[in-house]
């Protein structure tokens, strides 16, 4: 197991947060809670589209502005 991160490394030895679309997929598979942050009631932002998209595919949404 990995340990705590330490506050001295930099942001260039720290691992990019990337990951392939078969390891998301499988996340999305075992949850049915997602919480969108920078939710927005405005049918324009791209978080309100996120959101409906996800609660119509049974998604339960918690939004977090």
């Amino acid at each position: 197991m990995a340990g705590p991160v330490s506050a001295s490394k930099t942001p260039a030895q720290l691992k990019p947060l990337h990951y392939d679309d078969d390891h998301i997929r499988g996340i999305l598979k075992q949850v049915r809670t997602v919480a969108v942050v920078g939710a927005s009631p405005n049918w324009v932002r791209p978080s309100n589209f996120v959101m409906k998209y996800l609660h119509g595919k049974g998604f339960r949404i918690i939004p977090v502005n």
